[in-house]
């Protein structure tokens, strides 16, 4: 396409950017708006692997992606009684695999700083309409300006506003998994170091890591099959309730879930969409097929996904021949992960008693090496 399209990108996180980066670099001269005031945070380990790790390298964001890198060297199951159920070796696991493991802050902020003082990004802005013509795309943005463009890509997150807006409510349908998730920062209270720990029962757990900081974070998942959040000023109430009686570990952790300041915490779900555009619309990342954190490849999923559709972009002629070509290429790797990672639930939240006794002991007694290549190709299909 040419360089002159005029295209707006909704959302600076990890798809938003990296998109932008890329046809900056082409020539175009991409606009993002972002509705928070800063590019946004999340506070908890991504991975970057396979093609995602070659993207990124290829657009010579390596060298600083690196220097975030957190050096995890093992990992660790272990059940309600702190007893180690399965332990992994990374170095063995990861043989062969070209993979980054760093916070998705990092991420973020790695792709900020080479995109802000290239590309024209608006903070504190979102779009409220969207109003599809033949030959473009009128938008209004909350500050009331209104502006016409060739395409929007909606790489908003899971609530995504491009999506809501620009698609029909039958277009898209959202997958509850029952579950909700919380993370924030902690000291070292754990005394791990270099190291990822699962503390799992059967319907709850928490992972837990060692960052940079000399500190860790902690990511907190368990079964609740309300699709609402309690407003902020209760959430802590809400984390705190749901894993009463928890084992040594989490209770360890739970004293320093944040008081005064809002910490990250979601309602899981998956995104579907049988086609990711329409009209001069498209979504990517979690705002065309959220994979939750279960999946592991969400990050790299956006940041690969960017990264092929602005390859569509500058290689067609047309929106349209663009979009298809992305759909075509993207769509076999999303439809491989999406129920694996529902599949994935029933492993680290078993619900019943009867997968619960069956997890841990396949945990307990299957060889490790099957671990090692379930998780090899786990990090070997974005």
């Amino acid at each position: 396409m040419k360089t002159e399209t005029r295209i707006l990108i909704s959302g600076a996180g990890i798809a938003g950017l990296a998109a932008a980066i890329r046809l900056q670099r082409a020539g175009f001269k991409p606009v993002i708006v972002e509705k928070s005031s800063s590019t946004r945070a999340g506070g908890y380990l991504v991975a970057l692997s396979h093609q995602a790790y070659r993207y990124a390298d290829e657009m010579g964001l390596m060298p600083a992606l690196k220097k975030y890198d957190l050096k995890i060297s093992s990992s660790s199951y272990h059940d309600k009684y702190g007893h180690a159920l399965l332990k992994l070796d990374y170095t063995k696991m990861f043989v062969g695999l070209d993979i980054v493991q760093l916070m998705r802050d990092d991420l973020a902020q790695v792709l900020y700083e080479e995109a802000k003082d290239k590309i024209d990004i608006r903070f504190g802005d979102q779009i409220t309409a969207i109003e599809n013509n033949e030959d473009e795309v009128k938008i209004t943005f909350a500050s009331g300006i209104k502006v016409n463009y060739d395409i929007v890509i909606g790489a908003d997150g899971a609530h995504s506003g491009v999506r809501k807006l620009a698609f029909d409510t039958h277009d898209f349908e959202s997958h509850y998994l029952d579950l909700h998730c919380a993370a924030f920062r902690l000291p070292n209270a754990l005394d791990i170091h270099d190291k990822f720990e699962t503390h799992m029962e059967r319907n709850r757990y928490m992972a837990t890591f060692t960052t940079l900081q000399d500190d860790i974070a902690s990511v907190f998942v368990w079964e609740d099959k309300s699709r609402e959040l309690p407003p902020h000023d209760k959430r802590k109430e809400h984390l705190l309730k749901a894993y009463e009686n928890a084992p040594r570990a989490i209770q360890k952790a739970l004293p320093h879930c944040p008081d005064n300041e809002p910490f990250y915490m979601d309602v899981l779900s998956q995104i579907s969409m049988p086609k990711w555009s329409k009209n001069r619309c498209i979504v990517i990342g979690d705002a065309g097929h959220c994979l939750t954190l279960f999946s592991g490849r969400g990050a790299a999923a956006a940041f690969a996904g960017a990264c092929r559709l602005t390859d569509a972009i500058i290689a067609e002629s047309t929106h349209e021949q663009a979009f298809q070509s992305y759909e075509e290429v993207m769509r076999p790797v999303i439809d491989d992960i999406m129920p694996a990672t529902r599949g994935a639930v029933k492993w680290y939240v078993p619900g019943s008693y009867k997968n619960y006794f069956l997890r841990d002991n396949l945990m307990r007694f299957v060889p490790n090496f099957v671990f090692r290549k379930y998780f090899q190709m786990k990090y070997s299909n974005v």
